[in-house]
């Protein structure tokens, strides 16, 4: 007589490839991470390039009150400056600075907020009051400072970034401090 035949089923294994289904939510799961991590950076680089910018402009105007106060000489030059002037305008990518030598002013440099391009000096005041453009005296060898010819203001410079949003510069032309807001 014959043995009843027995039924053995094989073992799960594993298949030797991905289902297509698979594939499809290990994409999608990689093009969301991927998709996250390039707006952080690129918010990140952003809000760098903001902040780089308006230390880049705490350091010049810093910069020129320190020639104004220890009579700098101008490459060229035998004499000292007067004064230097900083020239801010509203809606502008960049700053002019002049010496003032005799009473004729001389450019010096043009400064751009940013290398990008892409930080703007939207908002300028005085005294809470909007106002383009700005001149910025700093006189030797004291380094006393007027604003629109005008002693004793305070300026406020609002700096741009079109995905960083705005940073500020604050100038006491009282004390002469330039900070960061």
């Amino acid at each position: 007589m014959k043995q009843p035949k027995t039924y053995h089923p094989k073992p799960i294994t594993c298949p030797n490839g991905f289902t297509l289904i698979e594939l499809l939510v290990v994409v999608s799961i990689l093009a969301i991470l991927t998709t996250v991590v390039t707006v952080n950076f690129q918010r990140m680089r952003a809000s760098d390039e903001l902040n780089a910018a308006r230390q880049d402009l705490i350091s010049k105007i810093r910069e020129v009150q320190g020639f104004a106060y220890t009579g700098r000489t101008i490459p060229g030059q035998t004499e000292a400056a007067d004064a230097y002037i900083i020239t801010l305008t509203a809606n502008s990518q960049s700053y002019q600075i002049n010496y003032e030598l005799n009473s004729v002013s001389t450019p010096l440099e043009t400064m751009n907020y940013s290398t990008g391009q892409r930080v703007t000096a939207t908002v300028l005041t005085i005294n809470s009051l909007p106002t383009s453009p700005i001149t910025i005296r700093i006189s030797a060898p004291y380094g006393t400072t007027t604003v629109n010819n005008q002693p004793n203001q305070i300026v406020d410079i609002t700096l741009s970034h079109s995905s960083a949003g705005t940073k500020n510069v604050i100038i006491d032309g009282i004390s002469g401090r330039v900070t960061a807001q």
